[in-house]
């Protein structure tokens, strides 16, 4: 009996471990203002790969071992989680009317990889369509091909490919012109499609780096205060291009450019506004209950670093239906009095625990809850007074309910020996 049980758990362990893709149709979802971070957090950090399409003998773009690239890159970095993490408040009702505030996304990034990729056409920006959420974008090739590449993590991938046209204008012709580039484009995450890649397309970032450093610093019509590229006019350029990494990424994580408390652009102090000398600092606190939601909802849950526990916990404090594949980073908490079922599949923190409070009630309705990894035994499952995880087909107690229903499982749980 005892073999056959432990057989069991192992085949449910290994076996149910793909991400479930379940309509959702709970009205508690919709309600972003539940995932607002109310209170201080640990920070969510996402992962950020870098793509510099060559040309096929390496030339045409950002270097590969350049000291200076590494630092423009570093400091480019800083600058986006300065912005997502000094949220200002500007007090004009054109961008909130409310009196919330929240002073912090609590969402980090990181430069996971720089990849260096060698090919003529995938470096011309010219052959293709300016937006990677188009079906035919002509870097899809070498998206699929990182994909697979053990090297390289999931992340989110912001491709730099060049102009090729603008490229000759340059630095063949010395045209001392601005270089056009197409406007920055951004995939917006999905919860239909969990292994879905996120890609943003920043065209055109080497031919304006190239004019900065070669063109303006010389140039009495940009630089009438003859300012030296190291160190001012080299941070124009990496401060610039972190305001707009700053912009897409928010575009990554589900955010648009106006919203329910304000419309397009009207907002001047908004992340999300489009106007490239604008602040950059302020995100209503319902914008930011949207990062929230996406970042457990969506495909871009699988860029973060694995190791995300916040000691903040969920408090389900209303009756509510988990009918989405739903990560969690913390503690969940249902309170007395409040039900709980669970449809799809809940994923915790391998240190996370699902507590049921006196009174609460926690119903798994064919749905799943597990722990991130396989090789971990998950035990989080915490009914109050008594502590511990059942696998039976009804375990009622002094304290909370917990129910199994339509083949309901928790995963990695001890069952009771008989």
């Amino acid at each position: 009996m005892r073999i056959l049980l432990l057989l069991a758990l192992l085949l449910i362990s290994h076996s149910s471990f793909a991400q479930q893709n379940c309509p959702s149709r709970s009205e508690w979802y919709k309600d972003y203002k539940r995932f607002m971070p109310l209170s201080p957090q640990e920070n969510l950090t996402v992962r950020v790969n870098i793509i510099v399409p060559q040309r096929a003998d390496g030339t045409g773009n950002f270097q590969e071992n350049d000291k200076e690239i590494d630092f423009v890159w570093k400091k480019m970095f800083e600058q986006v989680n300065k912005l997502w993490s000094n949220i200002k408040n500007p007090g004009v009702e054109s961008c909130y009317a409310g009196d919330l505030f929240i002073p912090d996304t609590y969402i980090r990034f990181v430069h996971n990889a720089t990849i260096y990729y060698q090919d003529d056409r995938f470096w011309d920006a010219d052959n293709g369509s300016g937006c990677p959420r188009e079906s035919n974008w002509w870097l899809n090739e070498i998206e699929e091909e990182i994909k697979k590449d053990p090297r390289y993590e999931n992340a989110i991938n912001v491709y730099l490919p060049t102009s090729a046209e603008e490229y000759e204008k340059l630095i063949s012709r010395s045209s001392e012109t601005e270089p056009k580039s197409t406007p920055p484009c951004s995939e917006m995450p999905t919860q239909k499609n969990l292994d879905r890649s996120s890609r943003i397309n920043l065209a055109g970032t080497y031919n304006k780096f190239w004019w900065m450093k070669n063109v303006v610093v010389s140039s009495p019509d940009y630089n009438k205060n003859s300012y030296d590229w190291d160190p001012t006019i080299r941070q124009w350029f990496y401060s610039t291009a972190g305001h707009t990494l700053a912009h897409e990424l928010g575009h990554s994580l589900g955010l648009g450019h106006g919203n329910e408390h304000h419309k397009r652009n009207k907002c001047e102090f908004s992340l999300m506004h489009q106007g490239h000398n604008k602040p950059h600092n302020y995100l209503p606190p319902t914008e930011i209950g949207k990062i929230h939601r996406a970042i457990r909802l969506t495909n871009v849950r699988n860029f973060l670093q694995e190791d995300v526990y916040s000691t903040a916990p969920l408090v389900i404090s209303e009756d509510a239906v988990i009918d989405i594949s739903h990560k969690s980073y913390e503690d969940i908490i249902v309170e007395a009095g409040v039900t709980l079922r669970v449809t799809c599949e809940l994923i915790m923190p391998d240190q996370g625990k699902v507590i049921v409070k006196k009174g609460g009630t926690l119903i798994l309705d064919g749905g799943i809850i597990r722990g991130r990894t396989a090789d971990r035994e998950w035990t989080g499952l915490d009914i109050a007074p008594r502590r511990g995880c059942f696998l039976k087909k009804k375990s009622k107690r002094v304290g909370g309910t917990f129910l199994i229903e339509n083949g309901g499982q928790v995963l990695g749980c001890q069952v009771p020996q008989s």
